[in-house]
């Protein structure tokens, strides 16, 4: 009986690789290119990263040259856009340019840097410096609209700062004196800048005494 049912069990197993081997075959070979595939995808990848730091690494010893620079600069944009090294490469040229006085030349680089942007440490870094940029171009109520999308965590003495600077800028000086206090606590690069806007405040002692009398 058991050498039957064996036998028996065999012949269905037979018959069921004849009726469904062929898909099998298939789906194993579907599976294997499926693999292969995506081994090649993520070699791709490999590939364009080591590209995309080379450029960057050739912009960023390039500064004898510019002209030169600013050409491998368009290369990473138009070649890798998504690369973090293209958006590093496009905030690098903002400083530049805003450095040469060109506003608008900043703008255009720290805007194409915020739309390609795929890395969280960098979107706080890339509002700020679009902030500034809205300030210095008297645009007071776009800058604070900026600065209010950082969370306070980021940059927490240089949002707060800026956001001073914005307030002060519209006329709330109530408001502009309490984040320089906040960013007096949590710590900025230049503490003496800080100290000077916050010299034009008169003190809450000062205040008081004013109107007691």
């Amino acid at each position: 009986m058991d050498i039957y049912d064996q036998h028996e069990q065999g012949e269905r197993v037979r018959s069921w690789l004849k009726e469904n081997g062929g898909a099998i075959l298939t789906g194993v070979v579907v599976g294997i290119g499926l693999i292969f595939g995506w081994q090649q995808w993520q070699n791709h990848k490999l590939r364009q990263a080591h590209s995309a730091a080379e450029l960057y690494q050739y912009v960023a010893q390039a500064e004898a040259d510019p002209a030169a620079a600013e050409v491998v600069r368009q290369q990473l944009r138009d070649d890798f856009p998504r690369s973090g090294y293209a958006v590093l490469a496009a905030l690098a040229e903002a400083q530049s340019a805003q450095v040469a006085g060109d506003l608008d030349g900043a703008r255009d680089s720290l805007e194409w840097a915020d739309k390609h942007n795929r890395e969280a440490s960098l979107d706080s870094l890339i509002k700020l410096r679009l902030a500034r940029l809205e300030l210095a171009a008297g645009k007071a109520d776009n800058a604070l609209a900026l600065v209010d999308q950082v969370p306070d965590a980021d940059y927490g003495g240089l949002r707060a700062e800026l956001r001073g600077d914005a307030l002060l800028a519209l006329g709330r000086s109530d408001q502009a004196r309490a984040a320089y206090l906040q960013a007096q606590e949590a710590g900025v690069a230049d503490p003496a800048r800080l100290e000077m806007k916050l010299a034009e405040f008169p003190s809450t002692s000062a205040t008081a005494t004013a109107g007691e009398a």
